[in-house]
């Protein structure tokens, strides 16, 4: 029993590492999300890998919204970075914002 309870306590030892990781990088996304929906951040590179690391990271809820943040930004102001074929996902992003912007 000793064995599994300490086990159990570098488990969730690791568990909350890697919670408080998440949320790190979470809020450096966000802040370079931001930097892209200001104008700040317009390099066409930095924001095409922006996109795909954001897209990586979909299964999680929170980096999804900040997804949708960066294909309406990337509509409005960068639209020569829009692949054939998925004008309307941005269009639909640009949309969702401009209802949340408006409450």
């Amino acid at each position: 029993m000793e064995n599994y309870e300490q086990m159990m306590a570098d488990i969730q030892r690791t568990t909350d590492q890697i919670t408080a990781l998440q949320e790190t990088l979470r809020s450096q996304y966000a802040n370079a999300v931001e930097e892209v929906m200001a104008g700040r951040l317009a390099d066409e590179k930095q924001i095409d890998r922006l996109n795909a690391d954001l897209i990586d990271l979909g299964d999680d809820i929170r980096f999804y919204e900040l997804s949708k943040r960066l294909w309406a930004a990337i509509y409005r102001n960068h639209p020569q970075l829009i692949q054939k074929g998925f004008k309307g996902m941005y269009r639909w992003a640009d949309a969702e914002l401009q209802k949340e912007e408006k409450t």
